[in-house]
């Protein structure tokens, strides 16, 4: 085979250079729209890449010194080619893919924005209503109380009941505007507390003496175990009261006959708070979620269908957020509760 010209050579890898030039720029324009911005230029290396080893297998092809060279090299670049192409379609899949996953990624972003501000304005809302709804709850609780009272005359003995209930009723109702508040101002970045040091033994005690009218009411022997030493606590007293007598709430509102205690005692400079119940107790299935948010219990709902699961939550975080925790323990359903809290003490 004669020996190719130096113009021969050049001729053909021009020709080569400019032909796979073209289907680079084909395919790449074709992946980006025909917008030279989008062009992935990491993509167009590794496709310069391939067309140097097209153009060299072929130009050895054209320049071979035999026929078996020629052959063998025609094979090589056939090879090139396929594996070339393979190469460049799969580097395109996957970038594709990658700003395809870039753009879910903005749009998740985005709709996380306005979930946010849709939240705020749900919180907003939320607190708006509840703090409007405080002072005509207040009025009909007030009202009521004084005509039971007899301010307003003697009451009828068939209206006692019905006016006891509207008292109830609206006794609840203001529980539940406050559990809203409480749940705002959590959402908004966490309650704020009036610290003071005092005797959680007193405070305890006050609380039993409180409930003792309502258990004897529901027929419920309400018993106390009680330190006999002082127990002092550098917390919000308002706040310690809500927690304690939330989950007393829960346990007079569940326990249908049978008991409640109530005990206060001192271990390893901790305050420690129980309260057990011979109530409808909790599923082993259903304890790890009894302090989320808006969770109410599939037994509980058989009782009282005017709850909405948020004094236990509500607890949970002002426990925690002095320091302290709460836990549950329960043999299971229909065999009662028990309450933990511990709470660290001060030195008076």
């Amino acid at each position: 085979m004669p020996s190719p010209s130096t113009f021969q050579i050049i001729s053909v890898i021009a020709i080569v250079a400019f032909s796979a030039t073209l289907f680079i720029l084909f395919l790449n324009f074709r992946y980006a729209r025909k917008n030279i911005k989008s062009l992935d230029f990491r993509i167009i290396s590794i496709e310069l890449l391939t067309l140097t080893i097209w153009t060299a297998t072929l130009t050895r092809t054209f320049f071979s010194s035999s026929i078996d060279f020629a052959g063998l090299n025609l094979a090589l670049f056939i090879l090139s080619i396929i594996f070339g192409v393979s190469l460049i379609r799969t580097v395109l899949k996957e970038v594709k893919t990658r700003k395809m996953v870039n753009e879910l990624v903005n749009n998740l972003r985005i709709i996380n924005d306005r979930l946010r501000q849709l939240d705020g304005q749900k919180s907003e809302f939320v607190s708006i209503a509840s703090h409007q709804l405080r002072s005509p709850v207040a009025s009909i609780q007030g009202y009521a109380s004084l005509i039971l009272e007899g301010d307003y005359g003697d009451v009828p003995e068939k209206m006692r009941e019905p006016l006891g209930h509207i008292t109830d009723s609206g006794k609840n109702l203001s529980t539940m505007i406050n559990d809203f508040l409480d749940i705002v101002t959590i959402e908004k970045g966490g309650l704020s507390f009036q610290k003071e040091t005092f005797d959680l033994l007193k405070l305890m005690t006050d609380i039993k003496e409180h409930y003792i009218v309502q258990a004897n009411k529901k027929g419920l022997h309400l018993k106390s175990k009680f330190t006999e030493n002082p127990v002092f606590l550098n917390a919000d007293k308002g706040k310690i009261f809500q927690s304690i007598t939330n989950i007393l709430d829960n346990s007079l509102k569940y326990t249908k006959e049978g008991s409640i205690t109530i005990s206060l005692s001192l271990q390893q400079q901790k305050a420690v708070i129980t309260v057990e119940d011979t109530g409808i107790g909790i599923n082993k299935n259903e304890q790890s979620s009894l302090f989320k948010k808006f969770n109410r219990l599939s037994n509980a709902q058989e009782i009282d269908v005017s709850g909405i699961g948020l004094g236990l939550f509500i607890t949970k975080e002002i426990i925690e957020a002095h320091g302290g925790n709460i836990s549950v323990v329960s043999a299971g359903s229909g065999k009662g509760t028990l309450f933990k809290v511990e709470l660290p003490t001060v030195k008076r």
